[in-house]
């Protein structure tokens, strides 16, 4: 049993209760923590941290003028509601290797709350000229498998409504799921005029893995009930040259949500395939092309129930894996659509 609390501090206690219920009476409020100021815009392409997370600015060690992407998505974190992120033409690559997946400052970029991400606009609301590409960075040296240092995007389950706008997220890599784009949330994800090029995860879902809740590594303990799975929307985009170890060079939904395909082009996933030098009756991988192992899109139900994938007005072609029509696998056993 702990010793008894000292009178005097007792009565700090209760003064500082008798403030806030003073304030709460006469309809005042306690100052929240401050809120960045949003829209932000990426102006940094080096991958550095934000000085003090939550502040409500966005704040790089190379200066106050200087906002990374990094940095925007840690004071995107930390505010309430919809967010909405520019980035401005360049490369931004990667650059903080992994200590642990769930810190914002290193590996991938966390998302945990609703953001826009997209693409500067100009004084007319358009796009401005330019690409935005969000890039792996340089493998590590020690890994003659990886194509850069890590997977580009990680959205966590609090995170209910994301959107990729304008962008192109490339060379991603993960010895998982998801290389460009791993989703936990239950919320809406929305990729948007998007190009997803060579990335490469080692699981599911070479470039956008819809993933199951169950399977996320939640703290302390699992949450009752389990949150259902979300719904990934791919509008106006272009997949092209990602690759697999498991179901989905491109696409995999691997959990009882949605995925759906609208007006876009999956090709070369992973990519062309030549004449064997040593044997011409035989094809293997182009140079640089990944090892066709699944088809470009599978729809994947890991556990009791079914999952739907919806492709509407959009191409396929030049598939490499072509035991299935279309480039398409349902390997669901929970009933899973494809339509």
């Amino acid at each position: 049993m702990s010793a008894p609390r000292p009178l005097p501090q007792l009565k700090r206690v209760f003064a500082g209760f008798a403030v806030v219920v003073a304030l709460l009476l006469f309809g005042l409020t306690v100052p929240a923590p401050a809120d960045a100021a949003f829209p932000l815009t990426v102006n940094n392409t080096r991958d550095e941290v934000d000085t003090n997370p939550g502040d409500g600015s966005c704040r790089t060690f190379s200066g106050a003028d200087q906002c990374s992407l990094r940095a925007a998505l840690q004071e995107a974190n930390a505010s309430f509601g919809h967010d909405t992120i520019y980035v401005l033409p360049g490369v931004y690559e990667l650059e903080i290797p992994t200590v642990n997946d769930d810190l914002d400052h290193t590996g991938d970029h966390d998302i945990r709350g609703s953001v826009t991400i997209a693409k500067a606009l100009d004084a007319a609301g358009q796009p401005v000229a330019g690409d935005a590409v969000i890039d792996g960075g340089f493998p590590p040296e020690n890994n003659a498998d990886a194509v850069g240092l890590d997977r580009l995007f990680e959205i966590h389950p609090t995170a209910q409504r994301v959107t990729f706008r304008n962008l192109t997220l490339q060379e991603g890599w993960v010895d998982g799921d998801g290389a460009a784009i791993q989703n936990w949330s239950s919320g809406v994800v929305r990729v948007e005029n998007v190009e997803l090029l060579k990335n490469l995860a080692r699981g599911a879902g070479g470039a956008i893995n819809n993933a199951e809740p169950f399977d996320y590594d939640w703290l302390p303990t699992d949450p009752i009930p389990m949150p259902p799975p979300g719904r990934i929307e791919i509008v106006g985009s272009t997949l092209s040259g990602n690759g697999s170890g498991a179901p989905g060079a491109a696409v995999n939904n691997a959990s009882s949500g949605v995925v759906t395909i609208d007006d876009s082009t999956i090709s070369d996933n992973p990519g062309q395939m030549i004449p064997d030098p040593l044997d011409p009756e035989e094809m293997i991988p182009a140079p640089g092309v990944y090892d066709p192992i699944s088809a470009p899109i599978s729809n994947q139900t890991l556990y009791g129930s079914s999952c739907r994938l919806e492709i509407s007005s959009s191409r396929t072609s030049r598939r490499t894996w072509t035991s299935q029509t279309k480039g398409l696998r349902n390997i669901s056993v929970w009933g899973g659509t494809i339509r």
